[in-house]
């Protein structure tokens, strides 16, 4: 995890030698077009503490495009350092 602002989301190519993978569909709510090499991405957003994210990812060949992997949830959660601040009263 890296933080409040950014998921890392990772994957292995297909198992199925179906053809040789042309790209891989990242879906988020965005679709995102990645190429056949890549097998990690970062995203970037503005994502609340604790909350659910539903992530796939599907591959596509010049068979057509593959089935979605199954869901991945992410919470990502604050690295946020807390300081608690003192109020010191003066009389």
């Amino acid at each position: 995890m890296l933080g409040m602002d950014a998921i890392r989301v990772t994957w292995e190519a297909p198992s199925d030698d179906d053809g040789l993978v042309t790209q891989y569909q990242l879906q988020w709510p965005a679709v995102i077009t990645l190429g056949p090499d890549v097998r990690s991405y970062v995203i970037n957003s503005t994502f609340s503490n604790g909350t659910e994210y539903t992530i796939r990812v599907r591959a596509i060949n010049v068979k057509g495009v593959g089935q979605a992997s199954s869901f991945t949830l992410s919470t990502p959660r604050c690295k946020c350092l807390l300081l608690q601040s003192y109020v010191q009263v003066l009389e």
